[in-house]
């Protein structure tokens, strides 16, 4: 709850249970600059210009390739669902946690109630099924006698 017309100024910060828009957007910025915030959890719509994942070779360690046939593989499996949340009439598309589990298992997300997708990590297995997929273009191109045109 963000409240706009309160004075919190003295009651001190770990016992302090008012929050204003102010103190709120203090609080995260200093968050996000010193890299503590590490979750945050929203029920309904972000909008935004742009995420940005942190990619840097500096941060990774044990950085080893996913092969396209590995990334295709693990594509052929998903199952691509339309569906309504319960209390929404919006239809929507995606995976079933659940089933995204027992093919790639570390892009889902366990919760204490729920489980998630985070379907960023999923882009990596689709331009490795698209490589995949060129290939495979490509050799039966060749086999057939028709050139390759990019």
């Amino acid at each position: 709850i963000v409240f706009h017309s309160i004075n919190t100024t003295d009651v001190p910060e770990g016992t302090n249970l008012y929050h204003t828009a102010t103190r709120v957007e203090s609080k995260i910025t200093q968050k996000m600059a010193d890299r503590s915030l590490t979750s945050l959890s929203v029920q309904g719509t972000i909008t935004a210009n742009e995420f940005v994942c942190d990619s840097d070779r500096r941060l990774k360690q044990r950085i080893t390739s996913l092969s396209p046939s590995e990334a295709l593989g693990a594509v052929l499996q998903l199952e691509p669902k339309s569906y309504r949340f319960k209390g929404n009439p919006k239809k929507r598309y995606g995976l079933v946690s659940q089933e995204v589990k027992g093919v790639i298992p570390d892009v889902v997300k366990v919760g204490s109630v729920t489980e998630g997708v985070n379907y960023l990590e999923l882009i990596p297995f689709l331009i490795g099924s698209i490589q995949k997929l060129e290939t495979e273009v490509r050799e039966l191109r060749l086999l057939c006698g028709v050139s390759c045109k990019t």
